[in-house]
């Protein structure tokens, strides 16, 4: 969820300072960060968050990132390097999987090497492999090999300190969907593009800005979004493309959505497949419904961006 200081500093009876743990505020801060932030100060560390994302923080990631990145992570990378300096190592989880079945992008695997290789080893990273696909057992699911070595704690423990994080922080399974008379729009894409303020162009602020409600796959129940992800039902897939499809199979059956939004970086294979199946979906749909997919990158301009939306909402009948 890694060089060589020995962390004693996150123990109680250490005289020395608490060790500080920089967590970027990108990729999987949007769905785990609260968790992992309440992980390491039960290790009695001192957790620094990155600035939320702004241009300068995406220029950063754009000149130390590889090109063949997403820009999400090229965003990531900005984070990771407005941290050097201010804090003692940097936390990037290695997520391989979510749960049985539910892949995580293949990119993201190597989440924690990509953030080596972009500092040159200049700052440590400290990371925590996640893969619970490939082992159903704890021990194996769970490692913690680099913060363990790093901070002198046995495995045992930090596996022992991230369930007691994990009953704090699990997320209620309600649907937090609301019945109402206003018209909603669906906005549908990865909680890290949706949620990053620099990512999304803030499309939400500015749909509500028109008067709309809007609902995003973090609004809907675990359950919900997995009741329904054809063409992938019982069939391994990526997790984020799970969410993504259930959402759509969702929401297109609450009669006060009034249009779908689709926001996706630019190159990202796993929108390559779900968003052609969330449009086939619509195509054969008994309702018809609006539909726009936005493709975003490090080049893409406000302005534009706000004409496309502006000229969807008046298709939509503002």
């Amino acid at each position: 969820m890694t060089t060589k200081r020995t962390i004693c500093a996150s123990r109680k009876d250490s005289f020395a300072r608490p060790l500080r743990v920089g967590i970027p505020r990108a990729m999987g801060y949007y769905e785990h960060g609260p968790f992992w932030v309440h992980f390491f100060e039960l290790l009695h560390c001192k957790v620094i968050l990155s600035p939320p994302t702004n241009q300068e923080i995406m220029n950063l990631g754009v000149r130390a990132a590889t090109s063949e990145l997403c820009l999400p992570m090229k965003v990531l990378v900005g984070h990771a390097c407005a941290l050097e300096g201010k804090v003692d190592a940097i936390f990037v989880p290695r997520y391989l999987s979510f749960a049985a079945g539910e892949m995580c992008c293949p990119k993201s695997c190597a989440l924690p090497d990509i953030i080596r290789f972009a500092l040159g080893g200049k700052t440590k990273i400290l990371e925590a492999d996640v893969d619970p696909d490939r082992f159903s057992d704890n021990e194996h699911a769970l490692l913690f090999t680099s913060i363990s070595k790093q901070m002198n704690l046995s495995e045992e423990k930090l596996r022992t300190t991230f369930f007691r994080a994990q009953e704090l922080f699990e997320a209620a399974e309600e649907n937090q969907f609301i019945k109402g008379t206003k018209k909603t729009l669906a906005i549908l894409g990865h909680p890290y593009v949706l949620e990053d303020p620099r990512i999304s162009m803030e499309v939400a602020q500015k749909l509500h800005a028109h008067g709309f409600d809007v609902i995003m796959p973090k609004d809907l129940s675990h359950r919900s979004k997995r009741a329904d992800v054809h063409p992938y039902d019982g069939k391994p897939f990526y997790a984020v493309g799970l969410d993504v499809l259930g959402s759509a199979h969702y929401l297109l059956k609450k009669e006060n959505i009034c249009g779908i939004i689709y926001l996706t970086p630019f190159g990202c294979g796993i929108d390559a497949l779900t968003a052609a199946h969330v449009e086939e979906h619509l195509h054969q749909a008994e309702r018809a419904l609006p539909f726009m997919k936005l493709t975003v990158d490090e080049q893409t301009g406000e302005a534009g961006f706000d004409t496309r939306l502006e000229a969807f909402l008046d298709m939509i009948g503002e």
